[in-house]
């Protein structure tokens, strides 16, 4: 981070950003600041944190969200799907038949880690169905056949 100091002199420094901190929060940095009395030791800098948003994953409090997409065959039958996690690696989720959109899946101590008392959060997914809308003919007659037999009881 590069700041002019209230001295006029330009500092350049590499600040350790704690994991787990949240937007707005200000973090001290003890004796990096204010230098321009030579007679009393320098003053502190205090910088405060803004977390970019980002396309796959949003933030409540320690808990981190994500959404994964699923066909409504799958949301019928069930499925395994590989969610990323905010570290690169995956997380297998098993869906359970008959999910629904907005159903929640949560994993406990895969969130955000509170950098003060060491908690950490879940990471949640969220289930969401997605409908093809490019399916041939012949496939969608099959899936009325289906349908049919559902509603009717055979």
């Amino acid at each position: 981070v590069s700041f002019k100091k209230p001295s006029g002199k330009t500092q350049n420094v590499s600040l350790r950003i704690p994991q787990g901190v949240s937007n707005g929060e200000i973090i001290v940095y003890h004796q990096m600041g204010d230098d321009s009395d030579p007679s009393i030791p320098n003053g502190n800098l205090n910088v405060q944190i803004h977390i970019l948003p980002d396309p796959l994953y949003k933030r409540e409090g320690l808990d981190l969200h994500s959404t994964v997409e699923i066909s409504p065959i799958e949301a019928i039958i069930g499925t395994t799907k590989e969610v990323p996690k905010i570290t690169g690696e995956k997380l297998r989720i098993k869906i359970n038949p008959g999910a629904e959109t907005g159903t929640l899946y949560s994993c406990a101590g895969l969130g955000f880690c509170d950098h003060k008392t060491g908690n950490r959060g879940r990471f949640c997914v969220q289930v969401k169905i997605k409908t093809p809308d490019n399916l041939p003919d012949h496939i969608i007659e099959k899936l009325r056949e289906i349908n049919d037999e559902i509603t009717n009881g055979k």
